[in-house]
C-alpha cells in the first residue's frame, strides 16, 4: 500500500507533534488502512518491520499513545538516534509485529488456495468463501461494530452477519439433525449451532462455534474435538462442507508448551487435531476418534482475543 500521502502530510507539519484519528489518516491516504491497524497496537509500534511505521520513522517522526478503542494515535518528531534506542528496547512489540506478519502471510496463502477452488456461495455473480466471510466478521468485532461476550453472542451475531451476506440461503440456529431426516443416535451431538441451506437442501453447511472464557482448559479442548467430530459425521451423510470456528481470550489454548501424549500437546505444540482424543478431566472415559487431520492456525482478533477457522 502507498503511504506517501501521509508521509507528505507529516513533513508539512510545523509543530513537533500531532494527533489523528484513524479516519483522518484514511482520508489523507484516500483509501482504507489494513484491518490490522484496527486490531493490533503492534501495527503502530515504532518498528521498521511494518511499512507505514518504516516510512514514518524514516522522516524523523515516531508514534505514541495508539488507542484502538477510540481509534486515535499521536505522532511526534524525534532524532533518529533516539528512535533506534526505542526500537532496541521494544522487543515485545517486535515479536508482536513478527507474529502479525506471519498471520498476514498465512491469509495470503490461504486466499490464493481458495481462489483456485469451488466457491462456497455465489451472490450477485460474486464468489464467496467462508474463511473470508469470517475474516470480515472478525473485523467488525475488532472495529467495535459487533460486540461478543460469550458463545451465544457469537452464534447470534454471526447468524445476522451471514443473513446479510448470503440472502439466498436459509440460515437457522440450533437446528436438530432430525430436520434433515437424520437419526440422532448416529451423532455425537443433536443440534447444529448454525446451519445454512438452499431451498432444495442439495447444498447444506453446518457451523459449530466455541468461545471458551473459563480456565477449564482440557475439558474445553475436548469439547472442541467433539464439535469437530460432529462436523465430520455431518460431512459423511451429505453436508456440502462444514466449518468450525473458535474464538477465545484464553492464551492457554495457543501457548507453546504441552506435555507429550496429552491434549495440550495437540493444541499448543502440534497445532493439529487427529486420531483418538480423550477427555483428560478426572476419571472421564469420554473420547472421540477424528478421521481426518485438522490444522489449527490461530489469528488475532485484537491484542487479547484469537480465533481459528477449520473447514471440515
Amino acid at each position: 500500500m502507498d503511504y506517501s500521502a501521509f508521509i507528505k502530510f507529516l513533513k508539512s507539519q510545523t509543530s513537533d507533534s500531532i494527533s489523528c484519528t484513524f479516519e483522518q489518516i484514511e482520508q489523507i491516504l484516500g483509501k482504507p488502512m489494513s484491518s490490522s491497524a484496527y486490531k493490533h497496537l503492534a501495527w503502530w509500534s515504532n518498528s521498521p518491520t511494518h511499512p507505514l511505521m518504516k516510512e514514518v520513522l524514516s522522516t524523523g517522526w515516531m508514534s505514541k499513545k495508539p488507542n484502538l478503542k477510540n481509534k486515535t494515535i499521536s505522532f511526534y518528531k524525534n532524532s533518529l538516534a533516539k528512535q533506534k534506542a526505542v526500537l532496541t528496547k521494544d522487543k515485545k512489540l517486535k515479536k508482536s509485529v513478527i507474529n502479525l506478519e506471519k498471520e498476514e502471510k498465512f491469509r495470503r496463502n490461504r486466499d490464493t488456495q481458495l481462489q483456485n477452488s469451488t466457491p462456497d456461495f455465489v451472490v450477485d455473480s460474486k464468489n464467496i468463501y467462508f474463511e473470508q466471510l469470517i475474516d470480515e466478521f472478525v473485523s467488525h468485532i475488532t472495529k467495535g461494530k459487533t460486540e461478543i461476550y460469550n458463545e451465544a453472542s457469537v452464534q447470534y451475531e454471526l447468524a445476522i452477519f451471514l443473513r446479510e451476506k448470503i440472502p439466498n440461503y436459509k440460515i437457522q440456529l440450533e437446528r436438530n439433525v432430525k430436520f434433515f431426516n437424520l437419526e440422532k443416535k448416529n451423532f455425537v451431538k443433536k443440534e447444529i449451532d448454525i446451519v445454512l441451506f438452499n431451498k432444495s437442501q442439495n447444498k447444506k453447511f453446518a457451523i459449530e462455534i466455541k468461545y471458551p472464557t473459563s480456565i477449564d482448559y482440557p475439558n474445553q479442548m475436548f469439547h472442541f474435538c467433539q464439535d469437530i467430530k460432529f462436523l465430520e459425521q455431518l460431512k459423511e451423510v451429505g453436508f456440502t462442507d462444514n466449518f468450525f470456528l473458535a474464538l477465545t481470550p484464553q492464551s492457554n489454548f495457543w501457548g507453546d508448551n504441552g506435555k507429550e501424549g496429552t491434549i495440550y500437546e495437540k493444541f499448543r505444540k502440534e497445532k493439529e487435531l487427529y486420531g483418538e482424543i480423550k477427555n483428560e478431566i478426572g476419571d472421564s472415559t469420554e473420547k472421540v476418534n477424528l478421521k481426518s487431520r485438522h490444522k489449527i492456525n490461530w489469528l488475532s482478533v485484537n491484542d487479547t482475543i484469537r480465533y481459528f477457522t477449520m473447514r471440515i
